[in-house]
């Protein structure tokens, strides 16, 4: 299915099944917006800012966009099997999410929070809001793969519905410990 649409910041592109943007419900001024060129810039100084956050669990952004070229390459929706979206609260760039297709298998959501926006339950509202898309779009399962010392993590998933579960054909980052939680369509998310 291939949608065309505008995101809230006017721009009109094609988008995959999940390129379009996913008001959160219970956080007002709150959406995710998939990534456009725009969105690159504010969204290295995220990373950029957050290094030592982000890299604490192995997590490899930090490494992986070192360059503003190389966040431009993240931004281009049609590049891979992944849509990814910037977390927004109005005008503010706090965060990402990702959700990834995999054939044959329930859909992936990775997602991380700028240092400067953790615990005030952007993670947790993203989380919640993706996976009830997946659900409508896509899939009755969705899972997610964290480090095992991740509490902060791993408490998001919790409170977004997910269950700890061992997917151990899923490597999502090779080398480092990993956790997989899962969310079936009939399980409740926590409210807040």
């Amino acid at each position: 299915m291939v949608r065309s649409g505008q995101t809230a910041r006017g721009e009109t592109q094609m988008c995959t099944p999940f390129n379009f943007e996913i008001f959160v419900k219970d956080r007002k001024g709150v959406s995710l917006l998939p990534l456009i060129e725009n969105d690159a810039p504010p969204l290295y100084a995220a990373i950029r800012e957050s290094g030592a956050h982000l890299t604490q669990y192995g997590d490899r952004t930090w490494a992986k966009y070192r360059t503003l070229e190389s966040v431009f390459e993240l931004t281009h929706f049609d590049r891979d099997d992944r849509t990814h979206y910037g977390i927004w609260d109005e005008e503010t760039l706090v965060g990402y999410i990702a959700i990834r297709l995999v054939p044959d298998e329930p859909p992936i959501i990775g997602y991380w929070v700028g240092v400067n926006f953790t615990r005030r339950g952007y993670a947790a509202a993203a989380v919640r809001a993706l996976t009830e898309e997946a659900f409508r779009e896509y899939a009755p399962e969705v899972l997610a793969v964290v480090h095992p010392d991740n509490e902060a993590s791993r408490r998001t998933l919790l409170r977004a519905g997910f269950l700890p579960d061992r997917y151990p054909h899923y490597d999502a980052i090779p080398g480092v410990s990993q956790m997989c939680f899962s969310r079936k369509a009939r399980q409740e998310a926590v409210p807040g």
